[in-house]
């Protein structure tokens, strides 16, 4: 028998469903800050800053009974492999992408092994964004929290490294109220088969967060600060994309009074410093999906490199309310490994259009 391959969307409305929000209309209003051009070669870009209406369709869960799920994500019945993610919802179009995960689920099939069967009706939560902070924290867990909040004896399904309390996964799990009886940890070698795994719509459309997305994390939070003074400087995490002069600018930085913030820490460590600042300086990538920890009024100030522009972050802080403002960086780094991806690139920051900036933007109304 030869396996369909179907994702939500496109494939998952004749299933059965329950819905879980109706058709929402929000008006999406970015606020504008400044933007400059570090060099004279930087590519012609634009934020879309004007305000427009955003319809979010409804928001389903469907239903899907004696799921088996092998290598901690591939989920798939006698007929179908299921697809739960938003990078790979157009997979029926892609046929390597398709060949590959029912090669990956016969492969699993033949092993005629289920080490774990749950009763249970799970959500398995982890699938999106190859496990990167900033999928799993503004996509997975407001789908695990709006899970639980409707099926209030359904279990999370994750990989064990995702339940650790010893990094920041974990960590947001535990603060944001999962506890350890609802969740059910997978491993990549094992094989399991549930009764019920229901397969969610995600909190996002047309890259714009759903209004839910943000209440249920903002739920979690401390109150805002009606007058934060922070500012606060947000060294980039990985180990790609990095700021090749980052000594110079973080010293500069440090004399004009921002407190440098590593966010490998305590997640309540970072909510509590993004939720005091009053301006956040932060390369472009992961570390900035902690926008939805911050407040309304916030000032950002992005450092992009020229070869990276994605639009995620822009539309996290014009939900939230927080002014954008980006520096647009065109020179590379000498650092880059032959094979690496061009938006993996480091990159130079020019120091005095950089520092003049900040101040233009720090002293701005």
């Amino acid at each position: 028998m030869t396996l369909a391959i179907k994702s939500r969307h496109i494939d998952m409305q004749y299933a059965v469903r329950t819905l879980l929000a109706s058709k929402t209309l929000v008006s999406r209003s970015p606020v504008r800050g400044n933007v400059l051009f570090d060099a004279v070669d930087v590519k012609e870009w634009k934020r879309d800053f004007e305000p427009q209406m955003i319809s979010f369709p409804e928001l389903y869960a469907y239903h899907v009974r004696d799921v088996t799920l092998g290598a901690e994500y591939i989920a798939f019945d006698a007929q179908n492999v299921y697809v739960d993610t938003s990078i790979a919802v157009n997979i029926s179009g892609n046929m390597d992408r398709a060949e590959f995960l029912v090669k990956k689920t016969e492969e699993i099939r033949y092993r005629e092994t289920i080490d774990s069967f749950y009763e249970n009706t799970v959500l398995i939560m982890h699938n999106e964004g190859g496990g990167t902070w900033g999928h799993f924290l503004a996509q997975n867990l407001p789908r695990a929290l709006l899970f639980l909040k409707n099926f209030p004896y359904g279990k999370v399904v994750l990989p064990k490294a995702y339940a650790a309390r010893n990094n920041s996964y974990g960590d947001a799990i535990a603060f944001f109220g999962i506890r350890p009886d609802q969740i059910i940890t997978i491993e990549r070698e094992k094989n399991y088969r549930f009764r019920e795994t229901v397969i969610m719509d995600f909190l996002f459309y047309r890259a714009v967060p759903h209004p839910l997305a943000l209440e249920l994390l903002e739920a979690g939070l401390p109150p805002v600060i009606t007058n934060p003074q922070r500012k606060t400087f947000i060294p980039r995490s990985s180990t790609v994309r990095l700021i090749e002069n980052h000594e110079e600018i973080e010293n500069a930085l440090r004399e004009k009074d921002f407190g440098v913030f590593y966010q490998k820490k305590h997640v309540s460590e970072q909510i509590e410093t993004w939720r005091e600042s009053n301006a956040v300086i932060g390369t472009l990538g992961s570390d900035l999906t902690n926008i939805v920890f911050g407040s309304p009024g916030t000032k950002l100030i992005v450092i992009s490199p020229n070869w990276f522009g994605d639009r995620f972050f822009f539309e996290l802080a014009a939900a939230k309310g927080m002014q954008w403002n980006e520096i647009r960086c065109g020179r590379g780094g000498q650092k880059i490994i032959e094979h690496s991806p061009e938006h993996h690139r480091n990159f130079f920051l020019n120091a005095h259009k950089f520092l003049n900036f900040v101040d233009s933007v720090i002293t701005k109304p």
